[in-house]
């Protein structure tokens, strides 16, 4: 095995509000029978009987989500911080439409490039 050294040229970051990803989080919820996963605000089911058998899954609890969102800051945030200040990190609202985040996205690679 070759011993590669990998430089990174930027790391992009989404940032969202955390009582929103909680609230992404707990909301969302699978059907039994189907296996199709909706969002109870954002891709309810149109079927009401199938809205009456969803289940939450396993992971998308309140507590859990805490958990997950206080490792990420703890292994996560450091790495950041490091890379932040060689000026590699670009943060983005996750909180935008998807086509808005795309854009933001591109245009923080196409900055690099356009460094080179």
């Amino acid at each position: 095995m070759t011993d590669k050294k990998i430089i990174p040229n930027l790391f992009i970051v989404l940032q969202a509000d955390e009582n929103e990803l909680l609230k992404r989080v707990t909301n969302r919820r699978i059907d039994p029978v189907s296996g199709e996963t909706y969002h109870l605000i954002n891709n309810p089911p149109k079927d009401e009987h199938v809205r009456k058998r969803l289940i939450c899954r396993i992971g998308d609890t309140k507590e859990l989500f805490l958990a997950r969102l206080k490792r990420y800051k703890e292994r996560h945030e450091p790495v950041i911080s490091f890379y932040e200040k060689m000026d590699l990190v670009r943060r983005i609202d996750a909180g935008k439409s998807m086509e808005e985040v795309f854009a933001e996205c591109c245009k923080a690679i196409e900055e690099v490039i356009n460094k080179r």
